[in-house]
């Protein structure tokens, strides 16, 4: 039977619900206002019914809790428990942005299975490849018309066609030394002992010739999750396999780490006992994720002491996986009323800050500024070049820089022109950006406390533009949210 998501577990943590009150903007901004002021009460039954009444608003309600963040003065306490509630909306609007899944339309007709996978990656856009023995489907056709979010098509189709996902899908070349060294045991990847180990590019999604039973599949948007329960041959334990994957579009994505189990439970609700982690299961090392080698699917196996015959199910296991992302043009520092900011510093979003040291307007009517960015763009040689602490440097393959590099125990500087890569923009009231004519001075250190950039940037305004107002720097922003999992009523095999 085609698997289904549940949705009312992961509704709660993924999905936003809809709470705002049926009042006018005026009638709300009202009662945002006087629950606010009572944030800031003596009494903290009267906090914490403030608290729950902006939650109740739901996340429709930031921007009005947003603009009620600004009139808060000077009382602490009120102006954290505001931000406590803005910042878990934000979080349920990211994490929906995040996790929505991609959403295709699959149109077969008496395909065979490698054909219906071809067909799925050319519409999805997405690399997935068969692997196996063509011929022995020459005589499975598949028609189907379906619209449905990606990872439920590829799963339709496995189900229909007798297919499963590779759960070892690695890199041919595993003496790339990209991928550090490479351990391969029985039943898949044990580990990655290279401690400097890049991060490779994910690799296709690999579907081959189911030879088990099909794993339950719950899906939360971009992110799904399988089980797999077995036992092992010799002691007879429970053994069961957790594997999360993630869509490929999600950028930089990565199952990080094993998964927090919230309920595992018998038939008699008992909850059950994970032995301990250093155990090695059927050749795989608990924890499975291979850094660098498969950041889009995670495969964590638990093993539970022999229970004998009298347990035959999994009757709840719920839990959640911790997913990382990068977000691309996301606004991570911004400093107001630009033309009176010398000397003003703005805190980023990833850490680290942006600071005009100074800015004037030319005769020429372009404006001038110098900026100083602290920690708040990536290493430009990513993982090509490794500042050691005692003051070395390892420089990997080639890097090619233009202008002027010193390299020596306080690490890299360079000078030169400069690019306009990773620069702030001068913007309007409106939004709109002044053009950047020119980088007349460009200094980049990288050291082991991480990239500080100072440049003299020449903003040309648009024909009829207004003055600047602010100035604001996007760029790649890396997000961590927790996607969870649940399954009911999951088999364990009888004894051997």
């Amino acid at each position: 039977m085609f698997a289904r998501s549940t949705l009312f577990a992961v509704g709660a943590f993924l999905f936003l619900t809809t709470l705002a009150l049926a009042q006018t903007p005026d009638a709300n901004d009202a009662r945002v206002a006087t629950l606010v002021k009572k944030l800031g009460s003596g009494l903290y039954q009267a906090r914490e019914s403030a608290r729950k009444g902006l939650e109740s608003l739901g996340a429709d309600s930031l921007d009005t809790l947003r603009k009620a963040r600004a009139s808060i003065d000077t009382d602490v306490e009120a102006l954290r428990r505001l931000d406590d509630v803005i910042s878990r909306f934000e979080l349920q609007l990211l994490t929906k942005q995040i996790l929505t899944p991609k959403k295709v339309h699959l149109v077969l007709k008496d395909a065979t299975p490698p054909q219906a996978i071809a067909e799925l990656a050319k519409v999805s856009g997405y690399p997935i490849q068969f692997q196996g023995d063509a011929t022995k489907f020459a005589n499975k056709k598949l028609t189907l018309d379906i619209k449905a979010p990606f990872w439920q098509v590829l799963d339709r189709i496995n189900q229909d066609a007798g297919l499963v996902e590779r759960a070892d899908s690695l890199p041919q070349d595993l003496g790339d030394p990209r991928f550090g060294n490479v351990r391969v045991m029985r039943g898949g990847i044990a580990r990655v002992y290279s401690p400097n180990t890049q991060v490779a590019p994910a690799g296709p999604i690999v579907v081959v010739p189911r030879t088990t039973e099909q794993p339950r599949v719950d899906f939360a948007g971009a992110v799904k999750t399988e089980v797999r329960v077995s036992r092992d041959p010799k002691s007879q334990d429970v053994i069961v396999e957790l594997t999360a994957g993630i869509e490929p579009r999600l950028v930089n994505g990565m199952v990080a780490g094993k998964p927090a189990l919230a309920k595992i439970a018998d038939g008699n609700g008992r909850t059950l006992e994970a032995m301990p982690d250093q155990a090695v299961v059927d050749g795989i090392t608990t924890g499975g994720l291979i850094p660098g080698v498969l950041p889009r699917r995670n495969s964590v196996q638990f093993r539970f002491k022999n229970p004998g015959d009298a347990l035959n199910a999994i009757k709840e296991l719920a839990g959640q996986w911790t997913v990382t992302v990068d977000l691309q043009n996301e606004l991570i520092a911004k400093l107001p009323n630009i033309l009176n900011a010398t000397g003003k510093s703005a805190s980023g979003s990833n850490g680290g800050d942006l600071t005009v040291v100074s800015i004037k307007k030319t005769p020429a009517g372009d404006f001038e500024a110098t900026i100083a960015m602290n920690g708040l763009t990536p290493n430009p040689f990513g993982n090509n070049v490794v500042i050691n602490g005692g003051g070395g440097v390892i420089i990997r393959g080639n890097v090619v820089i233009n202008g002027a590099i010193v390299i020596g125990p306080n690490g890299v500087q360079m000078g030169g022109s400069g690019n306009r890569k990773d620069l702030p923009d001068l913007v309007d009231a409106t939004g709109q950006k002044f053009q950047i004519l020119a980088v007349t001075a460009d200094n980049t250190s990288i050291s082991n406390t991480g990239v500080s950039r100072t440049a003299t940037i020449v903003y040309r305004p648009n024909p009829g533009q207004g003055e600047p107002r602010d100035l604001v720097l996007f760029g790649t922003r890396n997000h961590a949210i927790a996607v969870p999992f649940r399954f009911e009523n999951v088999a364990i095999p009888s004894k051997n």
